[in-house]
């Protein structure tokens, strides 16, 4: 952390921050809401930015001054750090944003402490990690991995990952059929029906289980949410990187199809389709999905956004 921004942090929280054996890794991208805005204002005036010169702007929009360290008994958690309700108070415009992401970031087995906060200059992540009781102060800690961009608008905070296995080099591919190619009718509704076959590599690191959908977007079937499901495989472990020729017979947790059974659908379209199937590479989070449940590629994507760390995609033609 820069000199300059560790002294913003630590007038920010009105305590001071003290650096420790606090560094870990992000890796839950996704869409986060704001749990609070920081700005500074300049209550007395004197042209500096004291400790208590800090405002703090909480989802339901009520702004709070913080005061730092305090023994007043009229202020807020006396001993810890004071703060105080400001009534017809407009902050400036803030310079930190705090969230909450749910994940253990430094493997202590808690997530008690992993709120981190958002510098909106350049969009570095710093872990907090609660009071230390001898300094007086709050820890902070750098974080890998992981930037984040705010949306103001939306308030909204999005985590992308800056590692350096992005989801670009990880490949889905078909001994089946080659990307952009026609799908032979065996694994159609014209032939066998059998599911082809497919391999990916290149997973991220945090990959703990993937994925694998297969739909159809051209009409009559309906595009994102409605378009037609082919096939859907969940909860493949992290040691499995293919799916054999036919695997729709071997006991995979399955998701419906469009005609309304569980397991593979073969292409049956009236004139010629495009058919696209994509490989999730999911994180350690990622709940575990019932076998039969319907989702397209589209409905996937946003119901579990948050787990996703990589993907690819192959398509394939189908003409009757």
């Amino acid at each position: 952390m820069k000199a300059s921004k560790a002294l913003y942090l630590s007038v920010l929280l009105a305590v001071g921050l003290s650096a420790g054996t606090l560094e870990g890794t992000l890796t839950q991208t996704g869409s986060y809401s704001i749990a609070g805005e920081f700005a500074s204002y300049d209550f007395n005036s004197d042209g500096k930015i004291a400790p208590s010169d800090w405002t703090f702007k909480t989802s339901d929009g009520s702004v709070y001054q913080l005061l730092g360290d305090t023994s007043d008994a009229n202020v807020a958690k006396v001993g810890v750090f004071g703060w105080k309700l400001l009534s017809n108070f407009t902050p400036k415009i803030p310079s930190f944003y705090l969230a909450f992401l749910g994940q253990d970031i430094d493997g202590d087995g808690s997530t008690k402490f992993d709120w981190v906060v958002i510098d909106d200059s350049d969009g570095a992540v710093y872990k907090l990690a609660g009071q230390d009781p001898v300094n007086k102060s709050f820890k902070y800690g750098n974080t890998t991995g992981i930037k984040a961009s705010v949306n103001k608008e939306t308030k909204k905070i999005a985590f992308t990952s800056t590692t350096t296995t992005s989801t670009a080099s990880f490949r889905i591919s078909s001994s089946s059929y080659t990307n952009g190619s026609e799908i032979a009718s065996k694994y159609s509704c014209q032939g066998t029906n059998i599911s082809p076959q497919y391999s990916w590599a290149n997973a991220p690191a945090n990959t703990s289980s993937y994925a694998l959908i297969m739909d159809d977007e051209v009409s009559p079937c309906g595009t994102g949410d409605q378009a037609c499901k082919h096939w859907s495989v969940f909860n493949i472990t992290s040691s499995t990187s293919s799916l054999n020729e036919n695997a729709s017979t071997s006991g995979l947790v399955q998701g419906a199809n469009y005609a309304g059974g569980v397991g593979y659908e073969g292409p049956c379209p009236p004139t010629t389709h495009t058919y696209k199937t994509t490989v999730y590479a999911l994180n350690s989070s990622m709940p575990t999905i019932a076998s039969g449940t319907g989702l397209t590629r589209s409905q996937f994507e946003s119901s579990y956004k948050s787990y996703i760390v990589g993907s690819d995609t192959i398509s394939g033609t189908f003409a009757p």
